[in-house]
């Protein structure tokens, strides 16, 4: 550096002294400490921001007992020399230079004798932009050959080979960047290939486990069938007995009566054994307690023969099904999850025609919207009383489309584009498993070439859900 930047006054910024001079120290007017090089608090650990000047070093070249801002003034851009007091082995070489600011810097490196000593103080290569260029200078430093024009010489090359070096940095760092995209979309990938692999095995799991449930029930209706069947075949029998017995009975009342004045005694031992058994409320209400045995039984009866048909293994095989009766069928087994909470109604046309398609998917269909149609009125319970469960069928040209309506919460806006995405549901843990309607869709659209949508209730709050399948068997790579 030369004399007559420190004569003149220069302006630097604190980012390039520290480039350039990674040991330089900046002193203000009332020689405090102000700033100092990125790589000096190595050197020197102790030395702090706002330290005095003569506080931590003594200017041994030129020798000055006193350190003051005209001493450093009258020495800028001379060599100088600053000993540190707390260890007086450590000398830094430089020049004091005057700042536009009015500050005064001092630009220099430590004193080094050998490598050895740059070693035992701590300082790498690295500490430096340009590695071979800092080396070299100590090494002309050590000779005690360069003059500070020199070294500001140099260290303009070193900021050229620094900005080299920052230009391959910044090529490397930019093929870095493109290689981490490439491997966040290749990661993004892998992450839907796992999400779709786990939805798969989820779907398999879930389809086994009603498998295996659907076999149970089958085997059970089948169990159950058969000692339903002789419990109605008694009950009936019973009533038709107790018809003839009632004929009876009314016979020996009235030849009772004829005999009254002729036997007495025997008259009265008869009416005395029919008070004792009272004959008339058994005769009222024996017919009556086996007519409400024949309407449970029935009741089971239906249950049951529901049970077969919504359990029958179909093989995924498509075969002409009434629609209407799949309606009663799936209200008779799902009467338990409604019948607290709704009343159900219904709207068939009479002259539906058969439909190809899977009955036991179209079944588990109709049962998922039943259900989601219980719990949405039962949300509502304690509110409004009691909802109507609403299913209707009829002929839409080369279509049949059957609609479920609930008179329940509905189906908030915000959640309307999620409500056919796999696992995703507002029930409470245990309630439901976000699948009910996502394999509805994939039911109705991917395996019956159909549609499935929703829209809010006409009239009032809840929700209807409108199911459309085609007349003609609909084959694509989806179809079972």
């Amino acid at each position: 550096m030369s004399a007559g930047l420190g004569q003149g006054g220069i302006g630097i910024d604190a980012r390039a002294l520290s480039e350039v001079f990674p040991f330089h120290i900046v002193i203000d007017p009332q020689l405090i400490i102000r700033q100092v090089g990125r790589t000096l608090p190595r050197v020197l650990p102790y030395l702090e921001v706002g330290d005095g000047l003569d506080e931590a070093f003594a200017l041994i070249e030129p020798e000055a007992p006193v350190l003051s801002l005209a001493v450093l003034r009258d020495n800028a851009g001379r060599l100088a020399l600053l000993q540190s007091k707390q260890d007086g082995d450590i000398i830094l070489k430089g020049q004091f230079t005057l700042l536009a600011d009015g500050n005064v810097v001092f630009v220099g490196a430590p004193k080094l004798a050998n490598i050895a000593q740059m070693a035992a103080m701590g300082l790498r290569l690295t500490d430096f932009p340009a590695h071979d260029a800092i080396f070299d200078f100590i090494i002309l430093m050590q000779a005690q050959q360069t003059s500070m024009a020199e070294a500001t010489k140099f260290a303009d090359a070193m900021v050229a080979m620094n900005h080299d070096l920052e230009e391959r940095v910044r090529q490397r760092t930019q093929g870095l960047q493109a290689q981490t995209e490439e491997l966040g979309r290749v990661n993004q990938h892998l992450q839907r290939e796992i999400a779709d692999r786990e939805r798969i095995e989820a779907e398999l799991r879930l389809a086994q486990k009603l498998e295996s449930v659907g076999q149970l029930a089958a085997g059970i209706a089948h169990e159950i069938n058969t000692p339903i069947q002789f419990i109605g075949d008694n009950l009936r029998f019973l009533q038709d007995g107790f018809r003839d017995v009632q004929a009876v009975l009314q016979a020996q009342s009235e030849a009772l009566g004829g005999l009254a004045g002729q036997a007495p005694e025997v008259v009265a031992i008869a009416r005395q054994a029919a008070e004792r058994a009272d004959l008339p409320y058994l005769r009222d209400e024996v017919p009556k307690a086996i007519n409400q045995g024949l309407e449970g039984i029935e009741r089971v009866a239906s249950l049951v023969r529901a049970l077969k048909e919504f359990s029958h293994p179909d093989q995924g095989q498509r075969r002409p099904s009434d629609l209407n009766a799949a309606i009663r069928t799936t209200l008779v087994v799902a009467r338990n999850e409604y019948k607290y909470v709704a009343d159900t109604a219904l709207d068939l046309e009479a002259s539906l025609p058969a439909i190809p398609c899977v009955p036991g998917e179209i079944n588990q269909v109709l049962l998922n919207l039943v259900v989601n149609a219980a719990h949405a009125i039962a949300d509502t319970y304690h509110e409004r009383g009691r909802g109507t469960i609403t299913l209707s069928s009829r002929r839409d040209g080369a279509w049949i489309e059957l609609a479920i309506a609930d008179t329940g919460t509905g189906i908030p806006p915000a959640i309307r584009e999620r409500i056919f995405n796999p696992f995703f549901t507002t029930k409470e843990v245990g309630r439901g498993t976000g699948q009910g309607l996502y394999l509805a869709h994939q039911i109705i659209t991917k395996k019956h070439g159909g549609s499935i949508t929703f829209a809010d209730r006409a009239g009032g709050p809840g929700t209807v859900f409108t199911i459309r399948l085609p007349l003609v068997e609909v084959r694509n790579e989806h179809a079972a």
